[in-house]
């Protein structure tokens, strides 16, 4: 379904069964672009592009891999130090590489299989609500970095595959 850019944003919401938090906290903006460049969640900007159909899953890997590279922790360290078995650093490096075309699905199938209990238990390690918070900021700010606004087309950022983009 093509998104109709005209539409009011509340239209839009509506059409889409956005849960209630989020429509209305998005009353308040005139256009989807101008929630899009205020949101501080996370989850409604995802939510959001998979709504209106953004598929560019190299880019989507690549905020996952961000997140976990970025995201802050309450004691200043990020998801990333959090990761200190190698298999679980792999995986984001690999999936790195397989978002720049480096790597092949094998090598991401593999080393996904050989992180995901290391990674599970460690996710599980950032609760505390002022870490979430905190994570969910960063984690907007990268969801914009890499992919924009996609309710105001513009030219793409390059992104380094190793975190520590402008």
């Amino acid at each position: 379904m093509k998104l109709n850019m005209r539409r009011p944003l509340a239209e839009l919401l509506k059409q889409y069964n956005a849960c209630q938090g989020g429509a209305a906290w998005a009353k308040q903006f005139r256009s989807a672009s101008a929630a899009w460049e205020a949101c501080v969640n996370p989850e409604w900007m995802l939510w959001a592009l998979d709504k209106i159909g953004y598929s560019d899953q190299s880019n989507l890997r690549l905020c996952a891999c961000e997140f976990v590279r970025e995201t802050p922790l309450t004691d200043g360290r990020k998801v990333w130090d959090l990761l200190t078995d190698e298999r679980s650093r792999n995986a984001i490096e690999v999936a790195e590489r397989f978002a720049a075309g480096k790597a092949g699905e094998d090598e991401l199938a593999a080393a996904w299989t050989a992180a995901w209990a290391w990674a599970a238990w460690a996710a599980a390690r950032t609760a505390g609500a002022a870490a979430w918070a905190a994570a969910r900021a960063a984690q907007c700010k990268i969801i914009r970095r890499i992919i924009g606004n996609p309710f105001r087309p513009k030219k793409r950022v390059k992104v380094n595959p190793k975190g520590g983009n402008p």
